[in-house]
C-alpha cells in the first residue's frame, strides 16, 4: 500500500484516504479494508501485466522470429494457460497482502532509508542476502516440496505446469499457468524474507516486480 497509498489519499483526501488505504490508525476495519483495497489493485495490476506483456511479446515473436516454437502453440492450448492462469492470481496477489501484514504487525525488519538500513555499505550487503535467502528458499520449495515430497506433489499439483513439454507447447502465456497453491509457494519467500533480512522496502518492491517479469 505505501505504492498505491499516497494517490488514494490524493484522490479521497486524507481522512478518508488513510482509512481506505489502511495506512492511519482507524482500527480493524480499516486495516482489513486496506488488505482488500491492496489485494483488488494487486489482482488488477497483475492482471494487466499479464496480458499486456503477453500480447507485446508474441506480436513481438511473430514479427521477428516467425518460425519459432513459440509462435505455433495451439489457440486451444493457449486458452487454457489464460484460464489456469486467471484461476492463480487471486492467490498469487496475495504475496504482496502478506507482506504489508508483516509490515502492519511490526514483524517485518524492512528500513525505510539507506542510513536506517547501515549504510551504503550494510544496505548493499543486505540486499545480497535477501536475494540469496529469498532464492535459497525458492530453490528448497521447488526441489523438495514440489518434486521430492509425494504428499507436496499430490497438494501442491506443480506436475500442472509441466504439462508444457514440448517447445511449440511454451510461450508467454503459459508463463503464470501454474497451480495457485504452487506458483503461490514459490513466491512467499519474498514476504517471509522481510522478517529475518533488514532490506530497504523498495528493494523489496524490485525483487516482486523483477520476478512477475522474469517468470
Amino acid at each position: 500500500m505505501e505504492v498505491y497509498g499516497p494517490l488514494i489519499e490524493m484522490a479521497l483526501g486524507p481522512q478518508v484516504g488513510t482509512f481506505v488505504t489502511g495506512t492511519g490508525e482507524h482500527g480493524l476495519l480499516s486495516d482489513l479494508c486496506g488488505l482488500v483495497v491492496s489485494w483488488g489493485l494487486s489482482f488488477c495490476l497483475a492482471v494487466l501485466f499479464y496480458h499486456g506483456a503477453s500480447v507485446l511479446i508474441s506480436a513481438y515473436t511473430q514479427r521477428y522470429h516467425p518460425n519459432a516454437p513459440c509462435n505455433k502453440v495451439s489457440p486451444k492450448l493457449q486458452e487454457y494457460m489464460v484460464k489456469v492462469s486467471h484461476r492463480a492470481f487471486p492467490l498469487y496477489v496475495t504475496v504482496v497482502s502478506f507482506g504489508e501484514v508483516f509490515r502492519k504487525l511490526g514483524w517485518s525488519r524492512h528500513c525505510e532509508s539507506i542510513e536506517d538500513c547501515g549504510g551504503w555499505a550494510g544496505t548493499a550487503l543486505n540486499c545480497i542476502a535477501y536475494f540469496l535467502c529469498v532464492e535459497l528458499l525458492i530453490f528448497l520449495d521447488h526441489y523438495y516440496l514440489l518434486h521430492k515430497f509425494e504428499w507436496g506433489k499430490r497438494v501442491m499439483k506443480h506436475s500442472e505446469h509441466h504439462v508444457y513439454k514440448k517447445a511449440d507447447e511454451l510461450n508467454a502465456w503459459s508463463a503464470y499457468a501454474f497451480a495457485p497453491q504452487d506458483g503461490w509457494s514459490q513466491g512467499l519467500p519474498l514476504a517471509l524474507v522481510t522478517c529475518v533480512v533488514r532490506v530497504p522496502l523498495p528493494f523489496v518492491f524490485f525483487m516482486e516486480a523483477a520476478t512477475a517479469v522474469w517468470t
